[in-house]
């Protein structure tokens, strides 16, 4: 297969991302994904978007998905809200390239930045190709965009606002069935390792609360292993909006773990 880096939410942490970078060997054919949630809450989001930039000239098959922070930003600036934001046209035009999900090795894996949810895999037993997006209609469209925001699920097996959830709701990734691959995934934090769910793999270690920024890399064999560089200082004040991280910290991964000081 073709060697793939799956980079989880960057927040504007520009010298854990070129420290985590260098240290990735990244080759001209190598899938890189990016999980979204490039900025905010970090020291340096235009830098991270300058960053990204550049990369994308030099690696063909550099790929960015849409995060909650990415939608916000676009909204805010075509509202005129943008303002100390330090966002220009060209970093809004880059940010509408991202994708809502990739998936990838005929449907084997899955990159998405928040998460997938029930009651849509229970009507859709595929996924459209991104391909066709400009010819999807109204409600196929605002289903997907659910994938951005999606942590836990009700009963009905729709996503729930950030701190709505109950006890009877679920983590997504907790009930995917696996139907479109293994999903790796951002958005919801988890400060120990990479967290691994019967099908998901969750990559965002909360480098702007004092974390880590954390790559996945899955070689030409599908075989993963993963690079992790600790953030360098506490930039953003975490805050807890349910169980995950206590109910999931205790999973550890046989997968090789390569944490660089």
């Amino acid at each position: 297969m073709q060697p793939t880096v799956i980079i989880g939410d960057v927040h504007g942490c520009l010298d854990e991302l070129r420290q985590l970078w260098s240290l990735l060997q990244i080759k001209k054919d190598t899938r890189i994904v990016f999980l979204g949630d490039l900025i905010d809450r970090g020291p340096d989001p235009i830098g991270v978007l300058e960053f990204v930039e550049e990369q994308i000239t030099r690696y063909p098959h550099l790929n960015l998905l849409m995060g909650n922070h990415e939608l916000k930003a676009i909204t805010q600036y075509y509202r005129g809200e943008n303002r100390g934001t330090g966002l220009s046209e060209r970093h809004i035009h880059l940010l509408e390239t991202a994708l809502p999900y990739l998936s990838f090795e005929g449907g084997k894996f899955l990159a998405v930045h928040g998460g997938l949810y029930p009651a849509f895999w229970r009507q859709y037993p595929d996924l459209p190709p991104i391909a066709t997006r400009d010819l999807w209609d109204a409600r196929l469209t605002q289903e997907i965009e659910r994938f951005v925001f999606c942590r836990y699920v009700n009963t009905l097996g729709y996503p729930i606002p950030l701190g709505k959830q109950s006890p009877d709701d679920a983590f997504w990734a907790d009930i995917y069935p696996g139907n479109f691959g293994t999903v790796f995934f951002g958005h919801q934090t988890f400060f120990n390792d990479p967290v691994r769910f019967p099908h998901a793999i969750a990559l965002d270690q909360g480098c702007a609360f004092g974390g880590a920024l954390t790559a996945a890399r899955i070689d030409e064999q599908a075989q993963i292993s993963f690079v992790t560089v600790p953030a360098r200082k506490t930039y953003s004040q975490y805050i807890h909006y349910g169980n995950a991280i206590a109910d999931y910290a205790r999973h550890q991964l046989e997968i090789p773990h390569l944490s660089f000081v």
